[in-house]
């Protein structure tokens, strides 16, 4: 049994999935997506909300598509109501709905039609004297291409730009957003204390402010940071709140706990890691989360010589696999 396992899970066993940053505005948080851009009703262009609903719509059945991990789906209607926008001459609204378009086209691992569809959003966006909270949103979403094709320079400076934008407009969530994003890129660059302080300065900011999603992401990934320079008990400490904040909201907590676990890993609290990961496999809300955490219940049953209890993980964790649409996750 010991070979058997060891064989299927060879490439498991030296390095466990880790948390890491989803940008902001981009793919695992659509929702922020939704208050950053122009599908808030209040920023919309008088033309787009007397003349277009149908196209707007597409965009509300993408998002929900997207939210669903059906992200072949989602690009489909994105680019219908792309097409619908450029017949009637709307600029704007095309570019915006191009900006998910390419979101959608990362999620599926096509990474350079990604990049001509961003390339096409920010033509059509740039140099647009109004709604240039469009063009922060095109610019957050060029920054989570280029973190994936591994431009991690050019993600930073998409960000960047972003902030720019969000400062002139006054747009805080906006700004802390696309700050948290910059943090991500730091990161990736091996700048940790320079990420790391950066999400302090962040979470400073937030301190006085309202319980909200965007301080539970702050949190969350200064936690993570903080994980990954060694500061294990702060860390912890950073994570917990995050953690008790989401739950006072009734917001998914997954991705917390799975980074609770990897802290607790690292500080060889392994029953507790176990718990943590348990936690997040439970929760069938957010399916990838899910099957990242039994992998890493899987790799500890296996630096613990817990054979049976390994192989009993393999066929949830196999069959769950299965069931994911194609994409790059």
């Amino acid at each position: 049994m010991k070979s058997i396992i060891l064989n299927l899970v060879l490439s498991i066993n030296t390095v466990l999935l880790i948390s890491v940053f989803y940008p902001i505005s981009a793919q695992n948080n659509i929702k922020l997506i939704s208050q950053q851009s122009i599908s808030n009703t209040s920023q919309i262009p008088v033309i787009a909300k007397k003349e277009f609903r149908h196209p707007q719509s597409q965009i509300e059945r993408g998002k929900t598509l997207f939210e669903a991990a059906r992200f072949a789906e989602a690009a489909k209607i994105w680019q219908e109501a792309a097409d619908s926008f450029e017949r009637q001459g709307d600029r704007i609204n095309q570019g915006w709905s191009l900006s998910f378009v390419s979101l959608a086209l990362q999620n599926l691992g096509e990474l350079q039609k990604a990049q001509v569809v961003i390339d096409k959003s920010l033509a059509l966006l740039q140099n647009q004297g109004s709604n240039i909270e469009i063009l922060a949103v095109a610019l957050n979403t060029k920054g989570s291409l280029k973190i994936k094709m591994g431009q991690a320079k050019d993600a930073l400076e998409a960000w960047q730009e972003a902030e720019l934008i969000y400062t002139k407009l006054n747009d805080r969530v906006g700004k802390i957003g696309s700050q948290i994003n910059q943090a991500q890129a730091l990161q990736v660059m091996g700048f940790y204390r320079r990420s790391q302080k950066l999400l302090e300065s962040i979470n400073q900011s937030l301190i006085t402010q309202a319980d909200s999603q965007l301080k539970v992401q702050s949190l969350h990934s200064l936690g993570v940071a903080l994980q990954l320079v060694g500061d294990l008990h702060k860390s912890e400490e950073v994570l917990k709140q995050s953690l008790t904040i989401a739950q006072r909201l009734s917001l998914d907590t997954n991705d917390i706990l799975f980074s609770l676990g990897n802290t607790a890993r690292d500080l060889k609290q392994i029953e507790t890691a176990f718990n943590y990961y348990q936690q997040a496999a439970a929760n069938p809300n957010n399916p990838l989360v899910q099957v990242e955490a039994r992998l890493n219940q899987l790799n500890l049953h296996i630096k613990q010589s817990q054979w049976q209890q390994a192989l009993s993980l393999l066929p949830q964790i196999s069959s769950q696999l299965y069931t994911f649409p194609p994409s790059r996750s």
